[in-house]
C-alpha cells in the first residue's frame, strides 16, 4: 500500500473522529487507519484493483457520523465506569440489604418505600445509560439504540408514574401486585397503573430485544456477553409475564415471577458490577464490524 492516504480516507477519518480530544482522535485514527489498510491489503490480495479495494475497504469501515457518535459514547463512558460500577453495588445494596435492615428497625413506613423504589430506578438508569456508551460503538447501526431506548424509557415512565401516585394519592401506583386496569377506580389512579403496566411492557420488550442482540456477540461484555443477555431475556419474559397475567386472575403466578424477577436483579447487578470494573481497567473494544 502507499504511505500517501486516500483523500476520501481522509474525509471519512475527520468526520469519524469528530468531538474527541486530541489524543484520543488520534489514537482512533490510528486504529481506524490500521483496520482499513489490512482491508485494503486483504482485497489486493484477491486480485481486486487498488481502487475497488480501497472503495470496499472504507464502505467496510461504515458510516463516518455513526463511527463519530460511538466514538464520542465510548470516551464519556470511560469516566463513568467506575462510578457506575459502586453504583450497581449502591443498587444491591438498597434493594436487598437496606429494606430488611430497616423492617428490624421497626418497619418501612408507605412513603418511605416508595422513595426506596424511585431512588433504585433513578440508580438503574444511570447504570443503564452508562451501558449504553459502553456497548453502542460496538452495535453502531445495528438496533442497539433502540433496546436502550425502551428500557431506559420504561424505567423513566414508571418513576413519572410512581412520583405522580406518590405526590398526589400518597401511594404506590402499583402497591397491589394483583390489581388490574379493570379493579382500580378513580381517574388518577387508573392513570398511574396504565403507565406502570405501560413501562413495564416497553422495558420487557426493550431487554428481551438487548439479550437477543448481545447473545450471538463475543467480546462486547469482556467475557460476560452469555450471562448478561441469558438474565435480559428472562427479566424481560418476567416483566411481561407479570404485568399480563394478572388479568387471567393467576395470583400465584404473579407472585412467582416476582421471586423470578427478584433472583434476576440478584445475578445480573453483581455482573454489572464485575463489567464495570473490567471496562475500566482494560482498553475499549473496537467496533464488531471492524473486529
Amino acid at each position: 500500500m502507499s504511505d500517501n492516504i486516500h483523500p476520501d480516507l481522509v474525509r471519512w477519518l475527520d468526520a469519524a473522529t469528530r468531538g474527541l480530544p486530541r489524543e484520543a482522535a488520534q489514537a482512533s485514527r490510528a486504529e481506524l487507519l490500521a483496520h482499513y489498510q489490512d482491508a485494503c491489503d486483504d482485497y489486493v490480495e484477491q486480485g481486486l484493483t487498488t481502487d475497488v479495494a480501497h472503495g470496499r475497504a472504507l464502505a467496510d469501515l461504515g458510516v463516518a457520523s455513526t463511527t463519530a457518535s460511538g466514538l464520542v459514547g465510548v470516551h464519556r463512558g470511560q469516566a463513568h465506569y467506575l462510578p457506575a460500577a459502586l453504583a450497581s453495588m449502591v443498587f444491591v445494596f438498597a434493594y436487598f440489604v437496606l429494606p430488611p435492615i430497616l423492617q428490624s428497625l421497626g418497619g418501612i413506613s408507605e412513603p418511605v418505600w416508595d422513595v426506596l423504589e424511585l431512588a433504585q430506578m433513578g440508580i438503574m438508569v444511570y447504570v443503564l445509560a452508562v451501558l449504553r456508551w459502553l456497548v453502542r460503538w460496538r452495535f453502531a447501526g445495528d438496533g442497539i439504540e433502540t433496546a436502550f431506548r425502551l428500557i431506559i424509557g420504561g424505567v423513566i415512565g414508571e418513576m413519572i408514574a410512581g412520583s405522580l401516585s406518590l405526590i398526589l394519592l400518597g401511594t404506590d401506583a402499583h402497591l397491589n401486585v394483583t390489581q388490574t386496569l379493570f379493579t382500580v377506580t378513580g381517574f388518577l389512579p387508573v392513570l398511574t397503573l396504565a403507565i406502570v403496566e405501560v413501562s413495564w411492557l416497553v422495558v420487557g420488550v426493550g431487554t428481551i430485544y438487548l439479550g437477543l442482540k448481545v447473545m450471538p456477540t463475543s467480546g462486547v461484555l469482556y467475557g460476560l456477553e452469555k450471562p448478561v443477555a441469558f438474565l435480559s431475556i428472562m427479566m424481560g419474559l418476567c416483566m411481561i409475564a407479570v404485568t399480563t397475567l394478572a388479568y387471567v386472575e393467576a395470583t400465584k403466578a404473579v407472585l412467582l415471577v416476582f421471586v423470578g424477577i427478584w433472583l434476576v436483579h440478584a445475578t445480573i447487578w453483581p455482573l454489572f458490577t464485575l463489567l464495570f470494573f473490567r471496562a475500566a481497567y482494560r482498553s475499549p473494544v473496537r467496533p464488531a464490524r471492524l473486529a
